[in-house]
């Protein structure tokens, strides 16, 4: 996957969450932990980051579940 050099509207949900995720691997090299300011912003961040996450997962199985053919219909 390609690094994207910005996000727009137009991102894909996937860019953006490699992008959080990178970022997050970034500042988690150094303790950030003492920082009053930046602390709350990368725990919100990892929040966001693992929401996302999940929530491509699940549209990902979804898909994929749809595109089989039922048992009970007999499609």
């Amino acid at each position: 996957m390609a690094l994207i050099k910005k996000i727009t509207p137009s991102s894909r949900n996937g860019d953006i969450s490699a992008l959080l995720s990178l970022i997050l691997k970034a500042f988690a090299e150094k303790d950030w932990s003492s920082d009053a300011y930046l602390t709350p912003i990368i725990e919100k961040t990892r929040a966001n980051d693992t929401a996302l996450i999940q929530a491509l997962k699940r549209l990902k199985v979804y898909s994929q579940m749809s595109d089989k053919p039922c048992a009970r219909y007999g499609n």
